[in-house]
């Protein structure tokens, strides 16, 4: 059992990152488009930023809010701005949960999925999603309770990418009302932009759910620091009373020039996928081979810039990365982080196409030297 946060070991690598000689497959995000920020970005003083850098923002800049709900055909009143996704499921859990209430929890999973409901006093149960598979209305009956208050999910699964279809979610959503009428459903669905032509957000299926988001992952930007939360005006007003006392206040500049990001969103997810056309061919290239004979076990999904894959005979894959760190200056992420140890997370979104050639032949090399007895 790994005491270490996923959060604080990924932390302590940042540095190390950016040494010429590293080689990172850890981001589970794209690269940070600032190239076409800058040609959307009016300096301070022109017209557009002026007028949005001082319209007041008590509760969000009505700018981003108004864009973030008319991109994902949202009513405004069912917007909730935070200062990110993994502080908006934080929010959600200290609103929804008091202690000895009971959550599930999918695993494998997203750390702070597990951790937010737990630092509340939740009694967790796991809810198992093998390969990433959305669970059905017998996964959910073994293990939901009428005192059951929240179900934590992700779409696309975190880590695998597996995609949740909507008349799946809906099978779910039955499924726990008929067991806990006044359950609240969270689908983190910050990996589903990467689904072209995706549908409406999960929010909008039922008013149980509420469907968190944010600028990261598939736009890059995870220094503006622009989250969200559809939910039921009910629920955000729920919500934004937590929020006043936890956060006070986002950023102005940081919300307009998120605003200014929403402006041109389509661009910005043009932009990864063709960043992700050029890397998943390369991926495939190197870890195929590998699956075909069993090195490495799972599929690789059709969406997202991630790979979670087991690495058979390797119960523990933290000693894998240690050693990919050390003898090959490459980073990759351990799949304990995730409740699979025996699992490896390779991200191919932050990295170009020449380094990415050159990162899979080091873990290929790295991990034919780390199965070998001898070394």
């Amino acid at each position: 059992m790994h005491k270490e946060t996923y959060l604080g070991w990924y932390k302590q690598r940042m540095p190390r990152l950016v040494r010429p000689d590293s080689y990172s497959l850890m981001s589970s995000s794209m690269e940070e488009a600032w190239a076409l920020l800058k040609t959307h970005h009016p300096s301070p003083g022109h017209p557009v930023f002026e007028e949005r850098y001082w319209t007041p923002n008590p509760y969000g800049l009505p700018f981003l809010i108004e864009g973030i709900g008319r991109h994902y055909g949202v009513p405004k009143e069912n917007v909730l701005l935070t200062q990110g996704a993994t502080s908006a499921i934080y929010l959600i859990a200290q609103t929804f949960i008091h202690p000895g209430d009971h959550v599930l929890v999918e695993r494998p999973g997203y750390e702070p999925l597990m951790h937010a409901p737990a630092m509340c006093g939740a009694v967790i149960d796991e809810l198992h999603r093998p390969d990433g598979r959305c669970p059905d209305a017998a996964a959910i009956r073994s293990v939901i309770r009428p005192d059951t208050r929240l179900i934590m999910l992700t779409n696309l699964h975190n880590p695998t990418g597996t995609l949740c279809e909507m008349s799946q979610l809906k099978t779910l959503v039955d499924a726990a009302k008929a067991v806990s009428p006044d359950i609240r459903i969270v689908l983190d669905e910050i990996y589903l932009d990467f689904v072209p032509g995706r549908g409406a957000p999960a929010s909008t299926l039922d008013p149980c759910i509420l469907s968190v988001s944010s600028l990261t992952k598939v736009y890059g930007f995870s220094t503006l620091r622009c989250g969200w939360i559809f939910a039921e005006p009910e629920d955000i007003d729920r919500l934004r009373k937590n929020q006043v006392v936890i956060s006070g206040i986002g950023s102005r500049y940081l919300e307009t020039l998120a605003s200014l990001v929403i402006d041109h969103l389509n661009e910005y997810r043009d932009q990864a996928f063709l960043r992700l056309s050029v890397n998943r061919p390369i991926l495939h290239r190197h870890l195929d081979p590998m699956v075909a004979v069993g090195r490495l076990t799972g599929p690789i999904p059709d969406h997202g810039c991630v790979a979670f894959l087991r690495v058979p005979g390797v119960p523990d894959t933290i000693a894998l990365t240690d050693y990919l760190e050390s003898r090959f200056q490459l980073f990759t992420v351990p799949g304990c982080f995730f409740g699979a140890p025996h699992y490896i997370r390779i991200g191919i979104g932050e990295i170009n196409a020449v380094r990415l050639d050159e990162a899979l032949c080091r873990f290929t090399k790295g991990l034919d030297s780390f199965q070998t007895p001898d070394r």
